[in-house]
C-alpha cells in the first residue's frame, strides 16, 4: 500500500463498503474464525456483524439439519483447506448452502445457492494470514430453472388428475346406484325394528322413573351433609389463611395433613407437595447457638400426648436452605372421646425481633465502650445507692483495683465518713426527690489524705414506667482550675492597678449587666468615652442575636462556674459589627456570693473574617474534592498518601483508609518507579511547580490502570514543599481503544492489501488518489508509484469525462453520504471492464470533509452470465412457440404425406398426375425438414442418443462438407486419435457439423480456411466461473474455426436467436445456429463463440463423455414393407389423420379397430371378443390420454403391444408418462411406409 497523504486510511470502512459478499477468515482449521465481514454479506445472509465476528464460519453457518443430503460444510471446508495449503485461490462449483433466518423471523433455514471463491492473503512472512471468502448468490438463477420444471410438472399432474377424476366419477355413479338400492332395503328393516324398540323403551322408562325417585331422595340427603362439611372446612381454611402464625397439622404417624399459607412461605413447601410428607421433612430446626438439631415438637406431642411449650432460640431450615429464627409450640388434636387424632404445630418468624435484640446488644456495647473511653469518672447506682457500673476513670478515682471491687458497694466504702455522708445526702436528693445535682464542686479526699476538687453531676435514672430506679453520676477533676482561681485572687490587687493602663479592653459589670467600670481601651474599642460607658450595659454593645447566649453563660457563672470564654459580635457606636473574644469571670465576695463580673475583650474581627474565608474555601475545596469524577490525592513530601477522594478509590480499588497507609511506590509499575520518583523529587527541589504524565498503576485486584496524572506542589512561606496535590484521570478505555484501533487498522490494512478481487483506494476531497492496493493495481494496471497523487478521472472513458461523470459521482456521494453504480472502467492499457463502484464519504470529528473511499469490482463476467441468462430465457420462450407450431404442422404434414404416398401407389407408372403428386411429396418432405429444425432448435424433438465417436461423424461428413464449402474454402481437421466417446443423437451431431460449416462458408465470401478440431478436456472446480452450468468432469471439445469476416459484439449477442440472420432476404432462414444451440443444450453441453472483426470466428462445443460402450453395427433395413394379419386398436382424436392411418394399416393386411378418444377405445376393447394384438395411440388427447389408454388395455389384455404417435414435442410426451427409449414411439408426420414398418417392428419385438 502506498500512501501520499498523512490521512490514515480507514481500511475497515473500505472493506465493509465493498459491494460484494465477502468474509475474512483466520486460517485456524477446523474452525476458520470470522475476522471481518462486508455489509453486502450481512444483508445476503440475514446476520449482524456483532453476532458472527470472532466465531467459526461453520458455527455461524451450519448445514441445514432438515436436509440429510447437505454437503455445503464439507465442500466449503475442503476448499478453505486447499486455499490455505496451496496458497492460491480455490474456486468452487455452485453449492446448495442453506442460511438460517433471524430468530425474530422464526429461525428456520432458507434455501440458498452460492458460487464461492476462497483466496488466501499472505502476511509479511509469506504465510497465510487470512482467507478471503467471496461468494455470488445464484439462488434466483437456480429457482428460475426449477420453477419452470415445476410449472410443467404441475400442468401434467392437473391433466392426468382430470382424466382420472372423470373415470372415477363414472365408476362412483354406478356404485351410488347400487348403494341406493341397498339403503332402501335397510330402511324398511329399520322401520320395523324402530317400532319394537319404542315399545321396549316405554316399559324400561317406567322402571327407571321409580328407581330415580328413590335415588334422588338419597342424593338430596347426601348433598345436605356435604354442604355442612364444606362450610366447616371453608371456615377452617379461612381461619388458617388469615392467621398470622404458621400452622401445620399431622396425623398420628406424623404425616402432614394441613399446611396454611404462612407455613408454606416459611418452610418453602407447597401444600400439594407437603401433604402426606413426614413432618420431619418440612420442619427441620436447630439450636440457634450450638447448631445442634432440636427434637421435633410434634414428635414429643405424639409420643407423650401433652402440649409442647413455647420454645425459643431455634432456627428453622426451609426447603431451599433459607434459615429463620422462630418461636414454636405444639399441641395434640383429640376426638370428642379423647382419642389422639394427630398434632398441630404453631410457629412464627421472629427474625425482626432477633434483629432488634441484636441491635440493642450492639448499642449497649457501644455505650459501654464510650463510657469506658471517657476521661471523666462515670458511675451508676441502684435505688439503694450501691454502685452498679463504674468506668475506669471512676475506678481510679476511688482507688479500687477494678470495677468488680466497686460493684455492690457504697461511697462509705471508699471515702472518709464526713465526705461519704455528704455524697450520700446528695444521692438521696436524687433518688428520693428526683432532683439533679448540677456542677457541684466537691472536695474529694482519698484514703491517703490527699484532697482534690471535683465538679460533680448527678441525675436520676428512671425505668420504663418513669419510676426512679437509680442514678447516673459524673465527676471531673477541677483541681487545676481551683488553683488558678486562687492565683487570680492573689494577683487581683496587682491587676487592678494595671486595669486602667492596660491596652486590653477590660470592663467590670454588675450582676444586672450594667457597666460599673471600663478602661480606656474598652471605651475606644466601641467608640464611646469612659463616661458614656458608665451609663450603658452589656445589652447596649452586644449584637442582639448573641445576647441570649451571653446571658446564659453568665447564669452558669452564677450557678457555680468560674469563668467562660465566648466569641461574640458587638455593635460599634457608628453601627458596624465587631467580633470579639470575650473572657468573663464571676467575682464573689468573702461569703462566696456573686458580686460582679470582670471581662475583657480581644478584637478578633480580622481573624474571624479570615477564618470565615478559610472555612468557605476549605468547604468549596472539600465539596469539589469529594464530588469530582476525577481522582484526587494529597501527598506528603515523602510521596505517601494523606487523603484520597472516592473517585480515586474506585479507580484503584482500595478504600481511603487503606490508601492512607500506603505510598505512591506501592501502586506504580516497577519499570516506571524511577521516573515517577525523579519527577516527584524534581518538584520537591523547587525545580518545577508541577508535572503531567501518563502512568500505569496496579489496582488492588492486580489489573492495570492507565491514568493521566497532574501533580502540583504546595509550599510554605519559606518555599519548602509541605504537600502535593495530584489529579488522576482514568484513560484505560482510551489506551485500550488506541491499542484496539492499532491492531484493527493493521489487520484491515493487511486484508485490504491482500484483496485482489477489489480495487480499494482513497481520494482526497479534490479526487486525487491517496492510497492504492494490490487489487487496484491488478484491475486498472497502474502501479502505486505511478497513480498515487493523480486524479481519479484517469479511469473514465472520454465520453464519460465529457459528460462530467467523475465530478458528478463525488457530488452525489457528498450529497447522499454514499454512491453506488455500475459503469465501464478504463484500464491503463486502454481496455475496459464493467465495474461495480462504491464511493463512501469520510468526515473528521468536526464533520469536515476529509476525502473518499472508493471500491471497484470487476463485474464483466457477471454481466456476461446475466446476458446469457436473459438469452436463455428468450430462447426458451421462442422454443415453446416453435414446438407448438411444429405440432400443428406435424398433423397437417401427416395428412399430406400419407395422402401423397397412397395416391402415388394408386396411379399407373406413366400417369401424368404422378409428377404433381411427386411435387406434393417433395414439398411435404421439405416442410417436414423445416419442422424438424424447429423441434431441434426448441429442444423438443424426440431424441435417440447413441454412443458414437465425433471423429467418425466428422470424417463421414467430409465429402459432403467439401461440396458445401466449394473450391475457395480449404477444410483442415485436427482430430484427437484418443478421443473419448459421447452419447449424442447421430442426426443432431451431423446437423451441428454441417450448420457450423455452412455458417463459416457464408462468412468467407472470398475464400479462406475452415478448421475442425477435437480433443479431450477435463473441467475442475476452478473452471466453474467459465462454465457455470456444467458440472466438473470429462468432456469432448469440438472447435470449428474460420478465417472469415468475424462478428461485432452486437451481432455475436444475437446469433443464436431463431430467425436472426445477417444475410439478404431469401438467403437464409435464421434457424441454422439456433438449431445448433438447441441440439447442444439438449445433450447437456455448452457452446461458446469467439470472434474478431476481420480475423475470424471460432465456435467451441463441449459435450459430456459417456462410459457406455458402443453397440455393434445394425443390419440394413428391408426395402420391402412386410405385411401382417394382426388386430390393431387405433386411437387418434384428429379425424383426418385417423382415417388415413387406418387406410395405410388395412392396405398392409391389418384388422383395424378405430376410436376417436381414450374412453371410446377402452369401451371398444371391452366389447371386442377376439384378441387385440397392438395399440397404436396418440399421446395427447382430451379426457383420457394415450398412457391411460395403454394402462387400461394392458390391465385387460396383458400381452398387448403399444406404439405411441404424436405431433407434440418430447416435453409433452415426457409429461404424459412416456419416456424416450422405453416405449415405442413414432413422430408425426409419418408416411404409410414408416407407419407400417414401425408397427411390424413392434409386433416382432425388433423395436
Amino acid at each position: 500500500m502506498v500512501t501520499a497523504s498523512p490521512i490514515s486510511p480507514d481500511f475497515r470502512l473500505l472493506f465493509e463498503s465493498a459491494p460484494g459478499l465477502y468474509l475474512v477468515l483466520l486460517p485456524d482449521s477446523p474452525k476458520f474464525t470470522i475476522a471481518a465481514v462486508s455489509e453486502a454479506y450481512l444483508r445476503a445472509t440475514m446476520t449482524e456483524r456483532v453476532a458472527i465476528l470472532g466465531r467459526g464460519i461453520f458455527d455461524v453457518f451450519p448445514d441445514n439439519p432438515d436436509d440429510p443430503g447437505a454437503t455445503g460444510v464439507r465442500n466449503l471446508r475442503a476448499s478453505l483447506e486447499r486455499a490455505r495449503d496451496l496458497r492460491k485461490p480455490d474456486a468452487m462449483a455452485v453449492q446448495k448452502y442453506d442460511v438460517r433466518r433471524p430468530a425474530d423471523e422464526g429461525g428456520a433455514f432458507e434455501e440458498r445457492y452460492w458460487s464461492p471463491v476462497n483466496s488466501p492473503v499472505l502476511g509479511p512472512d509469506g504465510r497465510v494470514a487470512y482467507i478471503v471468502h467471496r461468494v455470488e448468490d445464484v439462488t434466483d438463477f437456480i429457482y428460475l430453472r426449477m420453477r419452470g420444471i415445476e410449472h410443467e410438472r404441475r400442468a401434467d399432474d392437473l391433466i392426468a388428475r382430470g382424466q382420472r377424476l372423470e373415470a372415477e366419477v363414472f365408476q362412483r355413479a354406478q356404485q351410488i346406484q347400487e348403494a341406493n338400492r341397498q339403503l332402501r332395503e335397510a330402511n324398511e328393516e329399520l322401520t320395523r325394528l324402530k317400532a319394537e324398540l319404542e315399545e321396549r323403551v316405554r316399559e324400561r322408562t317406567a322402571q327407571l322413573t321409580e328407581a330415580n325417585d328413590h335415588l334422588q331422595a338419597e342424593v338430596d340427603a347426601r348433598l345436605r351433609s356435604e354442604r355442612e362439611l364444606w362450610r366447616k372446612r371453608e371456615k377452617l381454611r379461612v381461619t388458617l389463611e388469615s392467621i398470622g402464625d404458621a400452622v401445620i397439622a399431622t396425623d398420628t404417624r406424623g404425616l402432614v395433613t394441613v399446611l396454611n399459607p404462612v407455613a408454606e412461605r416459611l418452610t418453602g413447601w407447597a401444600a400439594a407437595d407437603a401433604t402426606g410428607a413426614p413432618i420431619s421433612d418440612l420442619f427441620r430446626v436447630v439450636n440457634q447457638h450450638t447448631r445442634e438439631p432440636v427434637e421435633n415438637p410434634v414428635a414429643r406431642v405424639l409420643a407423650d400426648g401433652e402440649n409442647a411449650e413455647l420454645a425459643r432460640g431455634t432456627v428453622l431450615i426451609a426447603r431451599d436452605g433459607t434459615e429463620r429464627p422462630i418461636d414454636d409450640s405444639a399441641a395434640p388434636i383429640r376426638a370428642d372421646d379423647g382419642t389422639l387424632l394427630g398434632a398441630v404445630l404453631i410457629f412464627r418468624d421472629v427474625t425482626e425481633r432477633c434483629a432488634t435484640e441484636d441491635a440493642l446488644r450492639r448499642e449497649r456495647t457501644l455505650l459501654r465502650t464510650l463510657i469506658d473511653a471517657l476521661p471523666i469518672a462515670i458511675w451508676t447506682k441502684d435505688a439503694d445507692a450501691r454502685f452498679v457500673v463504674s468506668n475506669p476513670a471512676h475506678v481510679e478515682l476511688v482507688r479500687a483495683p477494678d470495677e468488680a471491687a466497686v460493684t455492690g458497694k457504697t461511697g462509705f466504702d471508699f471515702h472518709p465518713p464526713d465526705l461519704a455522708q455528704e455524697y450520700h445526702e446528695d444521692d438521696l436528693r436524687v433518688l428520693r426527690d428526683g432532683e439533679t445535682v448540677f456542677n457541684k464542686e466537691e472536695l474529694v479526699r482519698d484514703p491517703e489524705g490527699r484532697e482534690r476538687w471535683h465538679l460533680v453531676l448527678k441525675t436520676p435514672l428512671r425505668g420504663t414506667g418513669g419510676e426512679i430506679v437509680g442514678l447516673v453520676g459524673a465527676s471531673r477533676n477541677i483541681q487545676p482550675l481551683k488553683e488558678t482561681e486562687n492565683a487570680l485572687r492573689a494577683s487581683e490587687a496587682m491587676l487592678r492597678g494595671a486595669f486602667e493602663d492596660s491596652n486590653v479592653p477590660m470592663v467590670i459589670t454588675a450582676l444586672d449587666h450594667r457597666f460599673l467600670r471600663a478602661n480606656a481601651a474598652f471605651a475606644r474599642l466601641f467608640g464611646y468615652t469612659q463616661t458614656e460607658m458608665l451609663n450603658m450595659s452589656t445589652a447596649d454593645v452586644t449584637y442582639p442575636d448573641d445576647l441570649p447566649e451571653s446571658y446564659a453563660r453568665r447564669e452558669l457563672l452564677l450557678a457555680g462556674a468560674s469563668h467562660f470564654v465566648q466569641h461574640k459580635r458587638y455593635v460599634h457606636k457608628d453601627g458596624h459589627i465587631l467580633w470579639g473574644m470575650t473572657s468573663v469571670s464571676l467575682v464573689r465576695d468573702e461569703r462566696g456570693h456573686p458580686a460582679l463580673y470582670v471581662g475583657q475583650v480581644q478584637d478578633v474581627t480580622d481573624r474571624k473574617l479570615a477564618e470565615e474565608e478559610l472555612r468557605e474555601s476549605e468547604w468549596r475545596f472539600r465539596a469539589f474534592f469529594d464530588a469530582t469524577t476525577a481522582g484526587m490525592v494529597e501527598l506528603s513530601p515523602d510521596a505517601r498518601i494523606l487523603n484520597a477522594n472516592q473517585a480515586f478509590c474506585r479507580m484503584i480499588g482500595y478504600t481511603e483508609e487503606e490508601l492512607r497507609t500506603r505510598a505512591v511506590s506501592d501502586f506504580v509499575y516497577p519499570e516506571d518507579l524511577n521516573e515517577v520518583l525523579r519527577q516527584y523529587e524534581h518538584i520537591g527541589r523547587a525545580e518545577g511547580a508541577s508535572y503531567e504524565a501518563d502512568r500505569r498503576y496496579r489496582r488492588k485486584d492486580g489489573s492495570t490502570l492507565w491514568a493521566r496524572i497532574s501533580v502540583v506542589a504546595a509550599r510554605d512561606a519559606t518555599g519548602r514543599p509541605v504537600r502535593a496535590s495530584a489529579v488522576i484521570i482514568d484513560i484505560s478505555d482510551r489506551r485500550a481503544a488506541e491499542e484496539s484501533l492499532r491492531v484493527s487498522e493493521e489487520r484491515f490494512r493487511l486484508v485490504v492489501d491482500g484483496v485482489r478481487d477489489y480495487a480499494v483506494f482513497m481520494l482526497d476531497p479534490g479526487g486525487n488518489v491517496l492510497t492504492w492496493n494490490a487489487g487496484a493495481e491488478r484491475l486498472f494496471g497502474y502501479p502505486a508509484a505511478e497513480i498515487v497523487g493523480c486524479h481519479y478521472s484517469a479511469f473514465y472513458r472520454s465520453e464519460d469525462l465529457d459528460a462530467g461523470r467523475a465530478e458528478e459521482e463525488l457530488r452525489l456521494a457528498v450529497l447522499r453520504g454514499r454512491f453506488e453504480d455500475e459503469a465501464w472502467q478504463l484500464r491503463k492499457d486502454g481496455t475496459r471492464f464493467w465495474g461495480g463502484v462504491v464511493i463512501t464519504v469520510l468526515h473528521d470529528g468536526s464533520g469536515e470533509l476529509r476525502g473518499f473511499t472508493k471500491v471497484v469490482r470487476d463485474l464483466t463476467e457477471r454481466r456476461r452470465l446475466e446476458d446469457q441468462f436473459r438469452q436463455a430465457q428468450k430462447m426458451d420462450a421462442i422454443g415453446r412457440l416453435a414446438g407448438g407450431v411444429a405440432h400443428d404442422f406435424n398433423n397437417l404434414l401427416t395428412v399430406i404425406n400419407v395422402s401423397g404416398q397412397l395416391l402415388m401407389e394408386q396411379l399407373p407408372p406413366r400417369d401424368p398426375g404422378r409428377r404433381l403428386v411427386k411435387e406434393i411429396a417433395t414439398a411435404g418432405e421439405r416442410a417436414t425438414a423445416l419442422t424438424a429444425k424447429l423441434l431441434a432448435f426448441s429442444r423438443k424433438a424426440i431424441v435417440e442418443p447413441r454412443v458414437l465417436d465425433l471423429n467418425e461423424v466428422i470424417t463421414q461428413s467430409e465429402l459432403l462438407l467439401h461440396r458445401i464449402l466449394g473450391e475457395d474454402v480449404r477444410l483442415a481437421t485436427a482430430l484427437d486419435p484418443n478421443l473419448r466417446p459421447v452419447k449424442v443423437d447421430p442426426t443432431h451431431a451431423e446437423q451441428i457439423v454441417i450448420n457450423l460449416a455452412v455458417n463459416a462458408r457464408d462468412a468467407m465470401p472470398r475464400g479462406g480456411q475452415l478448421t475442425i478440431e477435437t480433443r479431450n478436456v477435463t473441467l475442475r472446480e476452478e473452471d466453474a466461473v467459465t462454465y457455470p452450468e456444467l458440472p466438473c468432469g470429462r468432456y469432448v471439445l469440438m472447435a470449428v474455426s474460420d478465417t472469415g469476416t468475424g462478428m461485432t459484439d452486437e451481432v455475436k449477442a444475437r446469433i443464436f436467436e431463431p430467425f436472426f440472420t445477417t444475410k439478404e432476404i431469401g438467403k437464409g432462414t435464421g434457424l441454422g445456429l439456433a438449431m445448433v444451440y438447441g441440439a447442444v443444450k439438449t445433450h447437456r453441453g455448452h457452446i461458446a463463440v469467439y470472434s474478431e472483426v476481420g480475423v475470424g470466428t471460432t465456435f467451441k462445443i463441449l459435450l459430456p463423455v459417456t462410459d457406455e460402450t458402443r453397440p455393434g453395427p445394425r443390419s440394413g433395413e428391408l426395402r420391402t414393407v412386410p405385411r401382417g394379419a394382426e388386430t390393431i386398436l387405433l386411437v387418434e382424436d384428429e379425424e383426418t389423420v385417423r382415417r388415413l392411418a387406418r387406410l395405410a394399416l388395412e392396405m398392409h393386411g391389418y384388422t383395424v379397430l378405430e376410436a376417436s378418444g381414450g374412453v371410446e377405445a377402452v369401451r371398444t376393447a371391452v366389447e371386442h371378443p377376439t384378441p387385440i394384438h397392438m395399440l397404436v395411440s396418440d399421446v395427447v388427447m382430451p379426457v383420457m390420454g394415450g398412457r391411460e389408454v395403454a394402462e387400461a388395455l394392458r390391465a385387460q389384455r396383458p400381452g398387448v403391444k403399444v406404439l405411441f404417435v404424436s405431433g407434440y414435442t418430447d416435453d409433452a410426451i415426457v409429461r404424459h408418462g412416456i419416456v424416450e427409449a422405453t416405449d415405442a414411439f413414432l413422430q408425426k408426420p409419418f408416411t404409410p411406409t414408416s407407419l407400417a414398418r414401425k408397427v411390424r417392428a413392434v409386433l416382432d419385438g425388433t423395436e
